[in-house]
């Protein structure tokens, strides 16, 4: 594939076989400053969660890839209300080049401008007072 620059989290699985498998990757099991390495991608893949929102607030292209081993996860319906929402893409058949298409697709589409939620709420707040 043509992927250049790539960061995996891989969470509570060890890394270990996939970085043997991808040495040109980065990846890391977990990250506290997740933020940064979301901040400086091209786009974002990620499972249905809040990863898709702070790639949403960093301005991020994002591809929603479920995973149907997941049987307490949102379901595909959940995922398709939620990607059309944010303007992500869904990739619901994990397949390299349906992946590939939706990093294309996602590339595309305009981003929503999300409301400073802070200043809202420190708006708000004051406003009691």
């Amino acid at each position: 594939s043509n992927l250049r620059n790539v960061v995996m989290q891989t969470g509570r699985v060890n890394p270990e076989p996939y970085r043997r498998m991808h040495p040109e990757w980065r990846i890391i099991d977990y990250s506290t400053e997740f933020y940064k390495l979301i901040a400086g991608a091209e786009v974002v893949i990620t499972h249905f969660g809040s990863t898709v929102l702070e790639a949403l607030v960093y301005g991020k292209p994002t591809v929603v890839v479920p995973n149907p081993e997941w049987t307490r996860a949102a379901t595909i319906e959940d995922s398709k209300y939620f990607v059309k929402k944010v303007n992500a893409v869904l990739v619901s058949t994990l397949k390299l080049e349906n992946i590939l298409m939706g990093i294309e697709e996602a590339k595309k589409k305009d981003l929503p401008v999300l409301p400073d939620g802070a200043k809202n709420l420190a708006d708000l707040i004051m406003r009691l007072y």
